[in-house]
């Protein structure tokens, strides 16, 4: 038979009361009503007062990156990320292939590898260029190139960069001698591994005013700022390829030095200098165009000097000492720039 009603003693317990439960049944639901929504506003759209006044497009926020990028001509740069232009990032040169050594000149060798520096295999472009910077910034000058403290930095720089980790060993050898090795010139055998955290300011950003009034920064303006000084190396035949350059900037000009440093322990008495991290790539390649050697014996003083050139690396480091002397007059007391003011260095980091 069929099971007794499970709750049919409770039901029964319930009409007994005096407030028994009462069972409602509730209509179908009525699909055609619907909810109130106002009506539409019918606007109708009209043109406000259109500004008279243009703008002014020679005001902004510049950069040594950006001047560069206005490059006329037919030897115009690579493209550069919009966010480094703004931001005032040094950008290294990608492969170069105009400034390569006549192999003919550098003798014969018996193998090209053999000559090669411990950078020679080391990814190019802005990215990798970026990555040695960085590295520069984060490691210790002191003590052993290797220590751990310094291959955690290489690591976790590669790493990224997306670069590979098998590339950790040169980088560390190639940072050995960059630290040692002596600057030369003017600073003789001052070496970067003399430089304690004292005597060194990494990155040091600044915002110049530029042009606040009068007439913007030209190119014609900064070339002859040039050859007023034609009897420097880079004089009067940097200021014609300078013409080249479409600068025209009011603002401000933006920017990061590499490395600040004194030649000296006092820095009342020492002087001042700028240095520049440059990865460029100099070289030998195949016939296919690729990169066969590499070292130091192709960073001669004329490749060097022509690759400053094609890059324009004398307006950077114009430009940067012109940021440092800003920088001392503000936050060194008794400032003389022709005491105080040294000079800048320019570190071809694949050729030493």
């Amino acid at each position: 038979g069929q099971d007794a009603n499970p709750l049919a003693s409770w039901v029964a317990e319930l009409s007994m009361l005096d407030n028994p439960l009462t069972s409602l049944h509730l209509p179908p639901e009525n699909t055609s009503l619907q909810f109130w929504r106002p009506a539409p506003r019918l606007e109708t759209l009209q043109l406000s007062n259109v500004p008279q006044r243009s703008l002014d497009r020679s005001w902004g926020r510049s950069s040594y990156s950006a001047w560069i990028s206005s490059q006329k001509g037919h030897h115009k740069p690579a493209p550069v990320d919009p966010r480094n232009l703004e931001e005032g990032r040094d950008i290294d040169a990608v492969a170069n292939t105009d400034a390569m050594p006549d192999t003919e000149a550098l003798g014969s060798q018996v193998d090209s590898a053999d000559q090669n520096g411990p950078l020679a295999e080391f990814p190019k472009g802005p990215g990798a260029g970026d990555c040695l910077h960085r590295i520069l910034e984060k490691v210790s000058f002191q003590g052993p190139a290797d220590q751990a403290a310094n291959q955690a930095v290489v690591a976790e720089e590669l790493g990224r960069a997306g670069i590979d980790l098998e590339h950790g060993d040169a980088v560390i050898s190639a940072l050995k001698t960059v630290l040692t090795a002596p600057l030369g010139g003017p600073l003789q055998h001052l070496r970067l591994s003399d430089l304690d955290a004292k005597r060194r300011l990494h990155e040091l950003s600044f915002d110049l005013p530029v042009a606040q009034q009068g007439d913007p920064v030209r190119s014609a303006g900064l070339a002859h700022a040039f050859e007023a000084d034609s009897d420097h190396r880079f004089g009067k035949n940097y200021a014609k390829s300078l013409r080249q350059l479409d600068i025209r900037s009011r603002g401000f000009l933006t920017g990061s030095i590499d490395l600040v440093f004194t030649d000296g322990d006092d820095p009342s008495t020492a002087r001042w200098w700028v240095a520049d991290w440059k990865s460029n790539w100099i070289g030998e390649r195949d016939d296919s165009g690729r990169g066969i050697a590499c070292g130091p014996r192709h960073y001669s003083q004329a490749a060097m000097e022509e690759q400053m050139l094609a890059h324009h690396y004398p307006l950077q480091a114009h430009l940067y000492l012109l940021a440092l002397d800003r920088y001392l007059r503000w936050r060194l007391d008794g400032y003389d720039p022709n005491r105080h003011l040294g000079g800048y260095a320019y570190v071809f980091l694949r050729g030493i």
